[in-house]
């Protein structure tokens, strides 16, 4: 992805109406660490001060939207959550 079309993909993120704000800030913030290799549910919420509830609330939105997938692992008693964000499910605005 070029600089310019990463730069508008941010854009367009931040400026989707037809996401929550809650939604665009934890896209954005996703977006600007996308290099990372895994999410941490815990990270996200903690690196953006989301509680639980809210958390949920934007998983479902963009789980809805095929923005993320998360799958739960449950291994040896303990519980996690594989999270993926896919950019390319957000459509560029047209110029």
């Amino acid at each position: 992805m070029r600089s310019s079309d990463t730069e508008m993909l941010f854009i367009d993120i931040a400026e989707d109406q037809s996401l929550s704000v809650h939604a665009r800030l934890v896209l954005v913030w996703a977006f600007g660490n996308r290099h990372e290799s895994r999410f941490r549910v815990s990270h996200i919420r903690d690196s953006l001060g989301i509680s639980e509830g809210t958390w949920r609330r934007i998983r479902a939105e963009l789980v809805l939207r095929k923005i993320l997938t998360v799958k739960r692992k449950f291994k040896s008693g303990i519980i996690t959550w594989d999270i993926k964000f896919n950019f390319d499910a957000i459509t560029p605005k047209e110029s």
